[in-house]
């Protein structure tokens, strides 16, 4: 399964996904008893690799359906298929870079770059994130997705602990997803991201869409949602 990082360091604030547009539109959207392999469409990703670029163009008097800022991100994740160790245990590994280009109201810089390292075990779960300063994150048990979902499922997929370089507990997050109506043949893996600082307060809460297919081939991006808890704190849609 492929999970992504929003980097701290763009001014963001950090790992990957409320309102904010999918990949469908007008047409006649995907019955709910259509069951989309869901699972195969996210290893997919994570097997083979992916490059995608999303933008914002966001204003503050279209904030509501357009988040808050304009800009643009691309991100580059390797496949995974470097044989390696975490802690001891076998692992495949991926390159992760994200760049990033925002407009002065949710940047100081207009444009940053990060890059981390993915560790996945040979089914392609993720086990934990390295990242390019030395801090990392660690699944605190094995995610899980099902095999196949429907519109209008929902679940957790679970919890990550962050840590500093130097080993310190900085935060934590937790995953869900639902599976959202789109076309006549699709829908969309929304997983939503919940990060939390190390009092336990809500921090950051991320939407991140992709559009499944029966076929279950790979799940591209389709859009981005990141909003700040804070009211007057930052609110980013990306979209293809």
């Amino acid at each position: 399964m492929l999970f992504l990082r929003l980097p701290i360091a763009l001014g963001i604030a950090v790992f990957l996904v409320a309102c904010g547009g999918g990949g469908g539109s007008a047409s006649p959207t995907a019955p709910s008893a259509t069951a989309f392999p869901l699972r195969a469409a996210i290893d997919a990703v994570t097997r083979d690799g992916e490059t995608f670029t999303l933008t914002a163009t966001g204003t503050a008097a279209t904030e509501a359906t357009d988040g808050r800022c304009s800009g643009s991100m691309r991100q580059t994740s390797s496949p995974a298929n470097v044989s390696t160790s975490f802690r001891g245990q076998p692992v495949l590994a991926s390159t992760h870079t994200s760049t990033a280009t925002l407009d002065s109201i949710c940047s100081s810089t207009s444009a940053s770059s990060t890059q981390s390292t993915n560790y996945y075990d040979t089914r392609y779960t993720p086990v934990a994130t390295v990242h390019g300063d030395g801090s990392y994150t660690v699944w605190d048990s094995t995610p899980t997705l099902p095999d196949t979902a429907r519109v209008g499922d929902s679940g957790p997929i679970g919890t990550m602990t962050e840590y500093t370089s130097a080993g310190a507990v900085s935060g934590s997050s937790a995953y869900s997803y639902v599976i959202e109506a789109d076309t006549a043949s699709t829908a969309l893996f929304n997983m939503v991201l919940r990060y939390y600082d190390t009092a336990g307060k809500l921090s950051l809460t991320s939407q991140t869409r992709r559009q499944l297919n029966p076929e279950g081939t790979a799940a591209p991006v389709v859009s981005w949602d990141i909003q700040s808890a804070e009211s007057s704190g930052i609110h980013l849609v990306f979209r293809r």
